[in-house]
C-alpha cells in the first residue's frame, strides 16, 4: 500500500530545546496507526506538525504527496481536548464548525453525521447535558464533518465506559474499511490499541524507536511487551 503520510528527518527546537530529534516515519494509506511513548516524548509535538500548527526547523512532511499546509481540509482531528461550547447544542456546535470550513449544503452534512455517530435525536441538547461518551461522538462528527481522507485522533477513548470504548473501535474501522481512509492514534491505552491497529510506531526522547506492522508481530507478543522491551515505562 502507498504511504499517505511521509516524514523525513523532522526536528523540531522549542525554546532552544531539540524536541523531535530526526523522526521519519511512514504511515500507509488504509493503515490505523498507533502511536505510543511516555509523556514528554514528542507525540503532541509531532500531531501538531501533521496538522500544521507547527513548522519543522528541519526535514519534512509530506501528506498526499503534498506540503501538509496545503491539504488542511483533507485532515479531520480528535484532540483529548474537546474544544466543545457547553452552551450551545450540539447542533450549533457543528454548525460553527461548518461555517469555519465554508461547508456547502451543511444541514444536510451536520444531520448526517449526527445520525451517523448516534446523536440525531440529541440535537438539539446543548452540550452541558451530554454525557462524557456522547461528548466524544460529538467531537468525532466535528472531525469528519467535512470528509477527510486522513483522521487523526488524541487519547480518543481515555475515561469512557466499555461500552463506548467498543464503539469507537467499531466505528473507526467501519471509516477505514468504507474507504481506504487513514486513522492515526495516539494513545496510552496499549490493550485498546491492540485490538485496532494495523501499524505502531513508538516514539521516545523525540525520536522513533521502533515500528512495527501488527500482522508481522508474533501472536503470542502484546504491544505492552514491545513497549516494555524498547525502554518503555507503564505509567
Amino acid at each position: 500500500m502507498a504511504n499517505i503520510i511521509e516524514i523525513k528527518n523532522l526536528k523540531k527546537i522549542i525554546n532552544n530545546k531539540l524536541i523531535l530529534k530526526g523522526v521519519s516515519l511512514n504511515i500507509p494509506q488504509g493503515s490505523i496507526f498507533g502511536l505510543i511513548g511516555p509523556n514528554g516524548a514528542g507525540k503532541t509535538t509531532l500531531i501538531r506538525h501533521l496538522l500544521g500548527l507547527y513548522k519543522p526547523t528541519e526535514g519534512q512532511i509530506l501528506i498526499m504527496s503534498n506540503s501538509e499546509r496545503h491539504i488542511k481540509n483533507k485532515i479531520g482531528f480528535m484532540l483529548h481536548a474537546t474544544g466543545l461550547y457547553p452552551v450551545l447544542t450540539c447542533y450549533q456546535n457543528l454548525d460553527l464548525y461548518a461555517t469555519i470550513y465554508n461547508l456547502n449544503n451543511s444541514e444536510k452534512k451536520i444531520n448526517n453525521i449526527l445520525k451517523t455517530v448516534g446523536l440525531l435525536n440529541r440535537k438539539n441538547d446543548r452540550v452541558a447535558e451530554l454525557s462524557k461518551g456522547m461528548k466524544q461522538k460529538l467531537v468525532l462528527a466535528r472531525a469528519l464533518l467535512h470528509e477527510p481522507e486522513i483522521l487523526i485522533l488524541d487519547e480518543p477513548t481515555v475515561g469512557l465506559e466499555i461500552e463506548m470504548k467498543v464503539w469507537f473501535r467499531n466505528f473507526i474501522k467501519t471509516f477505514v474499511d468504507d474507504k481506504l481512509r487513514t486513522v492515526i492514534i495516539s494513545s496510552h491505552e496499549l490493550s485498546e490499541l491492540e485490538k485496532i491497529c494495523t501499524h505502531v510506531a513508538i516514539i521516545r526522547d523525540g525520536m522513533i524507536v521502533k515500528q512495527y506492522r501488527k500482522n508481522e508481530l508474533p501472536t503470542d507478543v502484546s504491544l505492552e511487551d514491545l513497549y516494555l522491551k524498547s525502554g518503555g515505562e507503564m505509567s
